[in-house]
């Protein structure tokens, strides 16, 4: 199986440029036969990962980068493998992969795997998690640099700036036990359980158990908001009247004005949409 490390050096809003400096002689004398591919813009590591079928995949970059490369990788017979260098970095915490991108390099070059689920959205895979709505608008504005931060910080500016100004919208949700009608903030199919550079959205997700954990937060007025906010990053907000949590492997949102998706942090489209699990699907290094 030939290695290819692609490199995303405008992941973490460039911070990863500097950490492949650090690591590429690393890299080169743990893989000494790898070819590295620097990404040249958005949807190029999908080209590079289809015309490579077959592959061991090491993905430096963010969940953003993976995402894209898995767009190009699903059903090819390879294998991903992720070094972190993004600015949410979930992804990693899912797969217990070490933080630390040295680590991390070392850890894909020992070659364990693990086979994992993936979701589907828009015609999208995704390995992590995605969401429509509160999640998505957030995500659209870290993506178009909204403030002057970097890395988690991005999050919590654009977090807390639609926690303040963000609508609410009328929804209907239909699963395959599950039926609601409402007005929701917030819709997230978890794969893994930390969304939004560390927040646990959807503590009792697992990658491989065959189902997608959605978390459904009903709409609430800014000061509920900011009160139940601290729980949710702890991954204790289950319970609460206005959340609903639950397991399946479909779910589809239609809603009453068009709202955003994202997949592992990528817009992906409007509603309507339909999430659906893809059971062991992706074979991933660990």
């Amino acid at each position: 199986m030939k290695t290819l490390i692609i490199v995303n050096p405008a992941a973490g809003r460039r911070r990863c440029a500097g950490i492949w400096r650090d690591l590429e002689i690393k890299a080169l004398d743990l893989f000494p036969d790898a070819r590295v591919v620097m990404t040249k813009g958005p949807g190029h590591g999908e080209v590079i990962a289809a015309k490579n079928p077959g592959s061991r995949l090491i993905v430096v970059g963010g969940d953003g980068t993976f995402h894209q490369v898995l767009q190009g990788a699903y059903g090819t017979g390879s294998v991903m493998g992720m070094v972190p260098a993004g600015s949410g970095n979930d992804l990693i915490r899912a797969l217990d992969i070490p933080a630390d991108p040295v680590e991390a390099l070392a850890r894909a070059a020992l070659g364990r795997t693990r086979l994992i689920d993936l979701g589907m959205v828009n015609g999208e895979y995704f390995v992590n998690g995605a969401g429509v709505g509160f999640d998505a608008k957030v995500t659209y504005d870290v993506n178009g640099g909204l403030g002057l931060f970097k890395g988690s910080m991005a999050y919590m500016t654009a977090l807390f700036w639609n926690l303040l100004t963000y609508r609410g919208s009328r929804v209907r949700l239909e699963g395959t036990q599950y039926v609601h009608e409402g007005r929701v903030l917030t819709g997230v199919a978890g794969n893994g359980s930390y969304l939004g550079g560390g927040i646990r959205v959807v503590p009792h997700a697992r990658p491989d158990d065959g189902l997608l954990s959605f978390c459904i937060i009903s709409n609430v007025g800014v000061l509920k908001r900011l009160f139940f906010f601290a729980k949710v990053k702890r991954g204790t907000h289950e319970g609460l009247p206005f959340v609903h949590m639950f397991d399946d492997t479909r779910l589809r949102v239609e809603s009453d004005r068009e709202l955003l998706v994202h997949a592992d942090g990528e817009i992906c489209g409007t509603t309507p949409a339909e999430f659906v699990v893809i059971p062991r699907a992706l074979e991933v290094l660990v």
